[in-house]
């Protein structure tokens, strides 16, 4: 069978929408752009850093350092990296000449200040995330230090609900600090009011992702393959709300359903062509657990998951208005 490229799908699409809209297309000028190389080092120690969250005005980019962040508009962007426990987080503001590919150079040393943490909860195990990384190392009622500086802690632990407040985003400075979650046991499923069922699924990046590694967050888990044309024309709305609101803790998960066997080349074909900045995720269970488990029958199917980790609301192709009301809705729960 023929593969169409997501090109000719996405123009299929447009051609699609006008006809039956009656609407014309107005030619504009492609935009010009560039991209930025970030990377680390520990000057005391001579050393690179190689993991941490990387953030571009705002928005989630990378996770492993050197990053390559491509796709950029011509002028200045605010750069962000969190690289966890070992050195406070920092921000940069870098200029994009495009084509050029702009090098963003963080340094620090080994004498940074810290401060004394303490995570305690009505369970004895769970996982502790910093900066939306799992951190099972940590042990609950056990101090921790944590460079100063804005850090976002929550608390996961798998089939449990992290009930409110799931998430504290705040300046750490040096003095020490207790933070208290409440788990309650919950049921897996696929309905609203349900808890989603955890995973982790390799990225289009080389990496992993964990849905409970955004616990205290809203995350839409959104499931596509590469020759849907509703997820094509879908696809750019979310990443532009992921642009707007990802700063307020708005997180995406794409999942491919696995139907179209598709493989890497059309994950970056669909990156590419869309300019997607969100993570694009391979089905790490089965088709049958999208079909039966979830009772995904069509794509695009969307789950918005509140910050406890739980459905709050499900839907199929989803408009700009009604992706922005599903997020407020989650934020209110």
């Amino acid at each position: 069978m023929r593969r169409w490229s997501v090109a000719a799908l996405v123009a299929l699409a447009i051609v699609t929408t006008v006809l039956f809209s009656a609407c014309s297309i107005n030619e504009s000028a492609v935009e010009a752009l560039g991209g930025i190389r970030v990377t680390a080092m520990d000057t005391d120690a001579g050393t690179t850093i190689e993991e941490a969250q990387v953030l571009v005005n705002g928005v989630p980019r990378a996770t492993t350092l050197p990053a390559e962040i491509s796709g950029l508009p011509a002028g200045s962007v605010e750069v962000t990296i969190r690289p966890g426990l070992a050195y406070p987080p920092k921000t940069l503001t870098a200029t994009v000449n495009p084509p050029e590919i702009t090098d963003v150079n963080f340094t620090y040393t080994s004498t940074e200040i810290v401060a004394t943490v303490t995570v305690t909860a009505n369970e004895a195990i769970a996982i502790i995330v910093v900066d939306e990384q799992l951190q099972p190392d940590l042990n609950l009622g056990e101090a921790f230090s944590l460079p100063a500086g804005a850090h976002s802690i929550s608390l996961y632990k798998e089939g449990y609900v992290t009930l409110s407040p799931s998430l504290y985003a705040q300046e750490y400075e040096g003095i020490a600090y207790t933070l208290d979650f409440a788990l309650e046991e919950a049921e897996y499923g696929a309905e609203v009011g349900e808890l989603f069922y955890d995973f982790t699924f390799d990225d289009d990046w080389g990496g992993q992702q964990t849905l409970g590694q955004y616990r205290g967050q809203v995350v839409l888990v959104s499931f596509w393959f590469s020759t849907c044309i509703p997820c094509l024309e879908e696809f750019p709305i979310i990443e532009t709300i992921f642009q707007e609101r990802a700063a307020g803790g708005f997180r995406v998960l794409a999942v491919n359903t696995g139907w179209n066997l598709d493989d890497q080349a059309d994950f970056e074909e669909m990156r590419d062509e869309l300019g997607l900045s969100f993570p694009l995720l391979f089905n790490g269970f089965s088709v049958d657990w999208v079909l039966n488990d979830l009772g995904v029958q069509n794509a695009p199917t969307n789950f918005m998951i509140r910050p406890d980790g739980v459905i709050n609301d499900r839907r199929g192709q989803i408009t700009y208005e009604l992706l922005n009301e599903m997020i407020d809705a989650a934020l209110d729960e």
